[in-house]
C-alpha cells in the first residue's frame, strides 16, 4: 500500500511516496512558488492522492494553554478562541484552530494552532486537498516522531539541514515548541544560546532527559548545557521536507492538531469510513427499522388504551360531579371536590426548589432562569461566569439532591456561559 505525503515550507512543495515496508520515502519536487499568486502550486502527479499535508509552523499562530475545565467535552473552538483573544489580542474569527490537549491537574492543558482563515479559504478549492484527511503543523509531526512512547517529561530537539525544532513535553501534552533557523545566527554559540533560552521559556528543567537528533557542529556548543542526552548526533542532516515526510510516515495523526476537522473534513474521508462499515450499517439499519415498526404497533395499541381510559375518566367525572359543566382537569377537580391533597410529586418538587435555593446562595453569581419538571425529570437553564462554574454548580446540585446531575449543553454568550443541566 502506498501513501502520499506533501510538505510545504512556504516556497517549495515536496511530495513523498511512502511504500509499505520501504526503507525511505521517494521524494518529488513539484514546483517552487505558487503560480498565479496561488498559496500552493497545483498538483499534477499521477498515482495515489495526497493524504497528509504538513504545514510550516512559521505560518501559524500557536500557543500553549491551560484551562480549568473538568472534562474534554467542554473544550472547543469557542473556548480556545476566547483564550487566544485574551492571550494575543486577536480576533478569533480570523483563525481556523486545531489543538491537542490532555488532563493536567484540575484542568486541561495543551497546544493550540491557528491557520489564518483567509489561507484556509484559499485552500478550500485546491486540488491538493481533495482527498487530504490530515493537515498538521510540521513542528508537531517532527517532535512527536522523536518522542519516546513512555515519556512523561522530556525535551526534544530535531535538526535538519535548514534549522532545528525544539519542544518541551509534560504529562501527555506539549508545553511549547519552536522552529529555530540556525543560519540566521552569525555564530553557533549564539544559536545554542537561542536554543537554551527558548527551552527555558517552555519549562525545560536540567533534570529532563533530552531526545532527538542534532548536528555535530551545534552539539559541541549545546549538549553540555542540556540534561542527559538520549538522542543522535549526526554528521549529515536531511533536508527539512525529507525529515518531515519521513516523520509523518511513523506518527498517527488521529490525536494530533488536525486542521481538517469539523466542516472542513473531506467528504471522501467520511465516505471511505462508511464504505468499510457498509454491511454492519445495513444490518443496524434493518434492526432499527424492525424496532420502529414494533414501536408503532405498540403505540397504536396504547393509543386505544388511552382513548378508553379518557372515556372512563370523563364518565367518572360526570357521575361524581354532575353539577360541573366545565371539565379542565378532571383528576384535579375530583380531588378538590373530595378534599384530597396533591400527590407526592409536589413534595419532590418543593424539595428540589429548596435545594436550588441553597445552591444559589453558595454560588453567588450563578443565575437560574428556567426550571422544567415533567415525568420525574428536571431541566435547569441559567448562566454563570465561566465553564468551571458550570461544573461547580453540577457538583453542588448532585450533593444537595443526592442524584446524578448531567451537563447537557454549554455556550459562551456575552461574556458569560449559558448552561443546561438535567437530572
Amino acid at each position: 500500500m502506498e501513501q502520499l505525503i506533501a510538505h510545504w515550507d512556504g516556497k517549495v512543495l515536496v511530495l513523498g511516496r511512502i511504500s509499505e515496508g520501504g526503507d525511505a520515502p521517494t521524494m518529488m519536487l513539484l514546483e517552487s512558488d505558487g503560480a498565479d499568486g496561488q498559496l500552493l502550486p497545483q498538483v499534477q502527479a499521477e498515482g495515489p492522492a495526497v493524504e497528509t499535508l504538513l504545514w510550516p509552523v512559521e505560518r501559524l499562530l500557536f500557543r500553549p494553554f491551560y484551562l480549568p475545565l473538568s472534562h474534554m467535552r467542554l473544550l472547543d473552538e469557542t473556548v480556545l478562541g476566547q483564550e487566544l483573544e485574551d492571550q494575543c489580542g486577536i480576533e478569533a474569527n480570523d483563525w481556523w484552530l486545531a489543538w491537542q490537549a490532555a488532563k493536567s491537574g484540575e484542568g486541561l492543558a495543551g497546544m493550540v494552532f491557528g491557520l489564518p482563515e483567509v489561507e484556509r479559504q484559499a485552500l478550500a478549492e485546491h486540488s491538493l486537498l481533495n482527498h487530504c484527511t490530515a493537515m498538521l503543523p510540521d513542528a508537531w509531526i517532527r517532535l512527536q516522531a522523536q518522542l519516546p512512547e513512555d515519556a512523561h517529561a522530556a525535551t526534544v530537539l530535531d535538526a535538519d539541514h535548514d534549522g532545528l525544532f525544539v519542544g518541551v513535553f509534560r504529562q501527555g501534552v506539549w508545553r511549547g515548541m519552536r522552529r529555530i533557523n540556525i543560519s540566521s545566527h552569525s555564530r553557533l554559540e549564539d544559536a545554542a544560546e537561542d536554543v537554551i533560552r527558548s527551552l527555558a521559556a517552555m519549562g525545560h528543567e536540567p533534570a529532563d532527559d533530552c531526545f532527538g537528533r542534532i548536528g555535530e557542529a551545534l552539539s559541541a556548543h549545546l549538549l553540555e548545557r542540556l540534561g542527559a542526552w538520549r538522542g543522535e548526533v549526526m554528521a549529515e542532516l536531511p533536508a527539512r521536507a525529507e525529515a518531515s515526510i519521513a516523520a509523518a510516515a511513523t506518527v498517527s495523526a488521529d490525536k494530533g492538531p488536525n486542521f481538517r476537522r469539523s466542516t472542513w473534513s473531506p467528504a471522501t474521508a467520511w465516505l471511505g469510513r462508511l464504505s468499510a462499515w457498509r454491511r454492519t450499517a445495513m444490518l443496524a439499519t434493518l434492526a432499527v427499522l424492525l424496532s420502529v415498526m414494533a414501536s408503532l404497533y405498540s403505540l397504536h395499541g396504547l393509543r386505544g388504551q388511552i382513548d378508553e381510559a379518557r372515556a372512563a375518566i370523563e364518565a367518572a367525572f360526570h357521575r361524581g360531579l354532575p353539577q360541573e359543566t366545565v371539565m379542565l382537569d378532571p383528576i384535579a377537580q375530583l380531588r378538590a371536590a373530595g378534599g384530597v391533597s396533591t400527590d407526592a410529586s409536589s413534595w419532590v418538587l418543593l424539595r428540589q426548589l429548596r435545594a436550588l435555593g441553597t445552591v444559589r446562595k453558595r454560588m453567588g453569581d450563578a443565575k437560574l432562569s428556567e426550571l422544567h419538571a415533567a415525568d420525574g425529570s428536571v431541566s435547569l437553564v441559567g448562566d454563570v461566569t465561566d465553564f468551571a462554574a458550570v461544573d461547580q454548580l453540577r457538583e453542588l446540585l448532585a450533593g444537595e439532591l443526592d442524584v446524578t446531575v448531567r451537563i447537557d449543553d454549554t455556550e459562551r454568550d456575552s461574556g458569560r456561559v449559558r448552561y443546561r443541566l438535567s437530572w
